[in-house]
């Protein structure tokens, strides 16, 4: 199996070969010690004929979760998967089968060896090609953009292992050929850090297909395929073009990656596909389209689908979930009475209520524009430390829209869905804070009581519950017990360190330019330095109106910031925000007439205002009933600043 398969056996032995080796029983481990904190893989039935260690959902563009450890998976059992569910995916089989002729002879030229557990091995490949360059420099320059080179491959160990931690259960698996065609692609050469990235970035591609075709093919395309619907079988058909543009690609790559000035076009090509006229512009196409047949297809079974698979829909707008087993190294396992007490010592204000109040504000679908912008993407997912500045005017709801970006990055401990639990396995760092000046507790020092803030969220990782990084909670107890106080300067170098720790550490601060200038230029001064000296990816999200001040400061970053301003962003979200809110009222609208003018006069007299349109709703619901209905009437004749 680890020799070349040969001409004389056609274009299709490699498929024979490498499924043969995917038919047997999957063989009976040996339960393993129980370990804390150790990421449980599904256990293998043992009834099924083919491997279950595959493919899965995730991702922005390839929202994904974290995952077991290779070398800390148990044999606990969960529940197995549904009897519907495919255990091999036939459309890699069948994509392969429609290359041209020549792809399908170079792509059986390079068949390799595979083992029955192919994310995992190929996880192992690729923390093997990261140690061979710890050595080198953690940046490559391209343009006016510093990468993060080690970012790229532990995105590919994360998009890995997802399908170990939900592909297993809920999807199907791809077929061997593209687990051996990826196996060639990160063992290709790689002559500096350049085509170790390019290689990674090319993987990363492939992967975020992979899983999300894995999740359009459970929820949409169970049926027998003389039963499949038109608009099904123009889903199949997308998918498996877009598989073979996969192959193709991966194919390229290898013949860009022996050419040295190649390497560099094919890297600045993954930053941007769009501008490239290659085969990373035409699997971006295929994937458009795919989208398209996937839009018609969703609207057409919306009330078809079960709770599952919306979830398992949903899961593909969320973010990357990172991990690194290197993470553990440096936490402390600790009781809970000595975490609270470590906790409190670095800071005792608890920004949980804050963000449980400001999610009340908030309606459904509030924010989604934000995570649909391609901006909005390309910070979240690019290899690069950066910052997206989000301004607005004085009630146009950048808090409540912040809100929606925390949601998005905190994780829920307590979530006991088996879809989305495996959130919680997440070596990443995250911190928010929601700053006003009428909160007293915070207002006397702000700075510190900022900083102290995001320390004590980034002092745990959400994968290990008592865990707690053991350098800090020794100097918090040795400062607290010599009664130190926590300094603006102890602080921005502990979360340095950490940040550098991390896979992948995210910023979160609402209402920026309510700090004093003093203090808005220290807070600045802080994530721009963060942003230009960290060794691993730190994502600064922040808040406010538009002022000259910040602007400069934020412009001091080596990666150039990104600014988006919702005025003319949101109105989609007030219209639904005032809709939702108007059907709860008691009274009696004279008619849907009637109704339907208000909603419009709400709407337009908010001019991208969520909080003067929050007030006329809030006003409109403390009234009784009669008064209600007369007051709805009576808005409609009023001008657009008038008060209800």
């Amino acid at each position: 199996m680890g020799r070349s398969v040969q001409k004389e056996q056609g274009y299709f032995g490699c498929l024979d070969v490498l499924s043969s080796c995917f038919k047997q029983p999957p063989k009976a481990r040996s339960p393993s010690p129980d370990t804390p904190n150790a990421r449980p893989a599904r256990a293998q039935s043992p009834e099924t004929k083919a491997p279950k260690a595959t493919s899965s959902a995730i991702s922005s563009s390839c929202d994904t979760s974290a995952s077991p450890k290779v070398n800390e998976i148990s044999s606990q059992t969960h529940n197995q998967p549904s009897s519907n569910v495919q255990q091999v995916s036939d459309l890699w089989a069948e994509a392969f089968q429609g290359l041209g002729e020549e792809y399908k002879k170079s792509i059986s030229a390079n068949v390799s060896s595979i083992s029955d557990k192919p994310a995992e091995q190929l996880i192992g490949l690729v923390r093997g090609r990261e140690e061979n360059f710890k050595d080198r420099s953690a940046k490559i320059k391209i343009g006016e953009r510093e990468v993060l080179w080690r970012d790229c491959a532990t995105r590919v160990i994360s998009l890995l292992s997802a399908t170990v931690d939900i592909g297993i259960q809920f999807a199907p698996a791809p077929g061997p050929i593209v687990w051996s065609a990826l196996k060639v692609l990160l063992n290709a050469h790689a002559g500096g850090c350049e085509s170790l990235t390019a290689i990674f970035g090319c993987a990363d591609k492939v992967l975020c297909l992979m899983n999300r075709g894995a999740i359009y093919e459970q929820v949409f395309l169970q049926s027998k395929l003389d039963d499949l619907d038109a608009c099904e079988k123009d889903l199949r058909n997308a998918l498996i073009n877009a598989y073979q543009k996969a192959f193709e690609l991966l194919d390229y790559a290898g013949t860009q990656l022996k050419d040295g000035v190649a390497v560099r076009r094919f890297f600045e090509a993954l930053l941007d596909p769009q501008k490239a006229k290659d085969k990373l512009n035409e699997l971006q196409e295929a994937e458009n389209s795919l989208q398209k047949v996937l839009t018609a297809c969703d609207v057409k079974k919306k009330d078809l689908q079960n709770e599952q698979s919306l979830r398992l829909l949903k899961r593909l707008d969320k973010p990357l979930r990172y991990i690194d087993e290197k993470v553990t190294k440096m936490l402390k396992n600790l009781k809970d009475d000595e975490l609270s007490k470590i906790l409190n010592i670095i800071c005792k204000i608890h920004v949980g209520n804050q963000h449980r109040s400001m999610t009340l504000k908030r309606t459904r679908g509030t924010g989604e524009w934000l995570s649909q912008r391609k901006e909005f993407r390309e910070w979240e997912d690019s290899s690069s430390s950066n910052i997206l500045w989000l301004t607005g005017k004085v009630g146009a709801g950048k808090s409540v829209l912040t809100s929606s970006i925390i949601d998005r990055y905190q994780v829920d401990e307590n979530n006991q869905d088996e879809i989305d639990k495996v959130n919680s396995n997440v070596d990443e760092g995250f911190a928010f804070f929601y700053y006003s000046k009428n909160n007293k507790n915070v207002t006397d020092d702000p700075v510190t009581n900022i900083l102290r803030s995001f320390l004590r969220q980034l002092a745990q990782v959400p994968h290990y519950a008592n865990g707690m990084f053991d350098d800090l909670a020794s100097q918090c107890l040795k400062m607290d017990k010599a009664q130190r106080a926590f300094t603006p300067d102890f602080c921005r170098k502990q979360i340095s360190t950490i940040v550098n720790a991390l896979p992948r550490t995210t910023l979160v601060l609402d209402s920026l330019d309510e700090l004093e200038p003093q203090h808005m230029q220290e807070i600045i001064s802080f994530f721009v330095d963060l942003v230009n000296d960290s060794k691993r990816p730190v994502k600064i999200f922040v808040s406010s109106r538009f002022t000259t001040d910040i602007y400069n400061e934020v412009h001091r970053a080596i990666n150039k910031p990104t600014r988006m301003d919702i005025a003319e962003q949101n109105q989609g979200d007030i219209e639904r925000f005032i809709r939702e809110r108007t059907t709860r009222f008691d009274c009696h609208w004279r008619n849907d007439e009637v109704k339907g003018k208000v909603v419009e006069k709400i709407s337009k007299g908010a001019n991208g205002m969520f909080r003067w349109a929050f007030l006329q709703i809030a006003q409109l619901i403390e009234c009784d009933s009669p008064r209600g209905c007369r007051n709805t009437t009576w808005a409609t004749s009023q001008r657009s600043n008038s008060s209800i």
